[in-house]
């Protein structure tokens, strides 16, 4: 084994940085890069935290608020858009979400994928939001207006924003169940029959 020289040795000559996710993160801009959630790492802190907002919302309690703190560039950002991208079915990074956790956590993944089976063919509705010098309503329009913004994959199929607004876009993925289709069906027709009739 090589001896350090203390004296002439710097940091930069014991570590190296992985440069591709130091970069910093914005969850507004960033909810539908697909890049950015492959590089996630998932580390025993956010698994951590996962599993305790798991638990909370599997036992049905009323609290289901959560707070992460920590110093800036300690991963809160990227892991809540991990989050939002794991926990919505509709996001564009959900598959690549789920896979890294499957392949990190695989108890952690069945719990999520109990978790979004049992609330909703498109688990949550991911509202990004970053607050600024503005007031909390005025953040909270500014991430549902961002939450709200067309599907690249239907503009991208030369849909117009109005009728990508009108547009359903449903993803099937290798553990969707015929009933869990049926069950779309149902709940789309139903909801255009109660639609067409105001």
């Amino acid at each position: 084994m090589n001896e350090i020289n203390l004296s002439t040795t710097t940091l930069a000559d014991l570590v190296r940085i992985r440069q591709s996710s130091i970069r910093s993160i914005n969850v507004v801009q960033d909810l539908q890069n697909e890049q950015v959630i492959e590089q996630y790492l998932m580390t025993a802190q956010s698994r951590s935290v996962m599993n305790r907002i798991l638990e909370r919302i599997f036992d049905s309690s009323p609290t289901r608020a959560w707070t992460l703190t920590g110093p800036y560039g300690t991963g809160k950002s990227y892991f809540s858009l991990f989050l939002m991208n794991l926990f919505s079915l509709a996001q564009s990074g959900h598959e690549q979400a789920f896979q890294q956790l499957l392949t990190t956590d695989p108890i952690l993944a069945e719990q999520t994928r109990n978790l979004l089976g049992r609330n909703s063919s498109l688990g949550f509705f991911a509202i990004p939001v970053s607050c600024s010098r503005t007031s909390l309503p005025e953040s909270l329009s500014t991430g549902l207006k961002q939450a709200l913004i067309p599907y690249h994959v239907l503009t991208s199929i030369g849909l117009t924003r109005e009728d990508s607004f009108s547009t359903i876009r449903v993803s099937l993925g290798r553990f969707t169940t015929s009933k869990q289709i049926s069950t779309a069906i149902i709940e789309i027709m139903n909801s255009w029959r109660q639609l067409s009739s105001q």
